[in-house]
Protein backbone atom coordinates (compact mmCIF):
# COMPACT_ATOMS: atom_id res chain seq x y z
CA UNK A 1 0.00 0.00 0.00
CA UNK A 2 2.88 2.37 0.68
CA UNK A 3 4.15 1.86 -2.88
CA UNK A 4 0.67 2.60 -4.23
CA UNK A 5 0.58 5.81 -2.20
CA UNK A 6 3.93 6.93 -3.60
CA UNK A 7 2.82 6.10 -7.16
CA UNK A 8 -0.45 8.03 -6.78
CA UNK A 9 1.32 11.07 -5.33
CA UNK A 10 3.90 10.90 -8.14
CA UNK A 11 1.15 10.76 -10.77
CA UNK A 12 -0.78 13.61 -9.22
CA UNK A 13 1.83 16.02 -8.00
CA UNK A 14 4.80 15.34 -10.24
CA UNK A 15 3.37 14.22 -13.56
CA UNK A 16 0.03 16.05 -13.63
CA UNK A 17 1.00 19.19 -11.67
CA UNK A 18 4.66 19.76 -12.59
CA UNK A 19 5.01 18.22 -16.05
CA UNK A 20 1.56 18.44 -17.63
CA UNK A 21 0.41 21.44 -15.56
CA UNK A 22 -3.29 20.67 -15.63
CA UNK A 23 -4.05 19.43 -12.10
CA UNK A 24 -6.70 21.26 -10.09
CA UNK A 25 -4.94 21.23 -6.72
CA UNK A 26 -7.94 22.38 -4.64
CA UNK A 27 -10.13 19.67 -6.11
CA UNK A 28 -7.40 17.08 -5.53
CA UNK A 29 -7.02 18.14 -1.89
CA UNK A 30 -10.80 17.96 -1.46
CA UNK A 31 -10.88 14.40 -2.81
CA UNK A 32 -7.93 13.50 -0.59
CA UNK A 33 -9.89 14.71 2.46
CA UNK A 34 -13.23 13.34 1.23
CA UNK A 35 -13.09 9.90 2.95
CA UNK A 36 -12.69 11.51 6.38
CA UNK A 37 -15.25 14.23 5.67
CA UNK A 38 -17.84 11.75 4.39
CA UNK A 39 -17.44 9.50 7.41
CA UNK A 40 -16.54 11.69 10.33
CA UNK A 41 -18.98 14.57 9.79
CA UNK A 42 -22.13 12.39 10.05
CA UNK A 43 -20.61 10.53 13.00
CA UNK A 44 -19.73 13.80 14.76
CA UNK A 45 -23.21 15.24 14.21
CA UNK A 46 -24.83 12.07 15.55
CA UNK A 47 -22.62 11.70 18.62
CA UNK A 48 -22.61 15.31 19.84
CA UNK A 49 -21.29 14.94 23.37
CA UNK A 50 -21.63 11.15 23.50
CA UNK A 51 -18.72 9.00 24.58
CA UNK A 52 -19.11 6.29 21.96
CA UNK A 53 -19.59 6.29 18.23
CA UNK A 54 -22.90 5.10 16.83
CA UNK A 55 -22.95 1.43 16.01
CA UNK A 56 -22.93 2.21 12.26
CA UNK A 57 -19.95 4.58 12.55
CA UNK A 58 -17.12 2.15 11.81
CA UNK A 59 -19.09 0.62 8.93
CA UNK A 60 -19.57 4.03 7.31
CA UNK A 61 -15.93 4.91 7.90
CA UNK A 62 -14.70 1.64 6.39
CA UNK A 63 -17.10 1.96 3.44
CA UNK A 64 -15.73 5.32 2.29
CA UNK A 65 -12.21 4.13 3.07
CA UNK A 66 -12.39 1.27 0.56
CA UNK A 67 -11.50 1.17 -3.10
CA UNK A 68 -14.87 -0.15 -4.33
CA UNK A 69 -16.88 3.08 -3.87
CA UNK A 70 -13.99 5.08 -5.29
CA UNK A 71 -13.81 2.83 -8.37
CA UNK A 72 -17.56 3.20 -8.94
CA UNK A 73 -17.43 7.01 -8.67
CA UNK A 74 -14.26 7.22 -10.77
CA UNK A 75 -15.77 5.00 -13.48
CA UNK A 76 -19.06 6.89 -13.59
CA UNK A 77 -17.35 10.30 -13.76
CA UNK A 78 -14.98 9.04 -16.45
CA UNK A 79 -17.84 7.68 -18.55
CA UNK A 80 -20.04 10.77 -18.12
CA UNK A 81 -17.32 13.35 -18.76
CA UNK A 82 -15.29 11.21 -21.21
CA UNK A 83 -12.14 12.48 -19.51
CA UNK A 84 -10.02 10.95 -16.79
CA UNK A 85 -10.90 12.70 -13.50
CA UNK A 86 -7.33 13.13 -12.21
CA UNK A 87 -8.28 14.89 -8.95
CA UNK A 88 -10.31 11.83 -7.95
CA UNK A 89 -7.00 9.98 -7.52
CA UNK A 90 -6.71 11.88 -4.24
CA UNK A 91 -9.33 9.54 -2.77
CA UNK A 92 -7.38 6.27 -3.32
CA UNK A 93 -4.21 8.10 -2.26
CA UNK A 94 -5.88 8.77 1.10
CA UNK A 95 -7.09 5.17 1.37
CA UNK A 96 -3.71 3.68 0.49
CA UNK A 97 -1.96 6.06 2.89
CA UNK A 98 -4.27 4.98 5.73
CA UNK A 99 -3.91 1.30 4.86
CA UNK A 100 -0.12 1.51 4.52
CA UNK A 101 0.10 2.40 8.19
CA UNK A 102 -2.51 -0.22 9.13
CA UNK A 103 -5.27 2.22 9.99
CA UNK A 104 -8.87 1.06 9.87
CA UNK A 105 -11.74 0.98 12.30
CA UNK A 106 -13.63 -1.80 13.99
CA UNK A 107 -16.60 -1.58 16.22
CA UNK A 108 -15.61 -2.12 19.88
CA UNK A 109 -17.89 -5.16 20.05
CA UNK A 110 -16.27 -6.94 17.09
CA UNK A 111 -13.29 -9.26 17.34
Amino acid sequence: MAALTVVLFAILFYWRLVLVRDLDVLSTVFWFLWPDLAALLPIAVTTRGARAWPRWGPYLYNLVHSFLPWAAVFGIVWIVTTAIPWPLLGWPAHISLDRSVGYYLRHPGSA
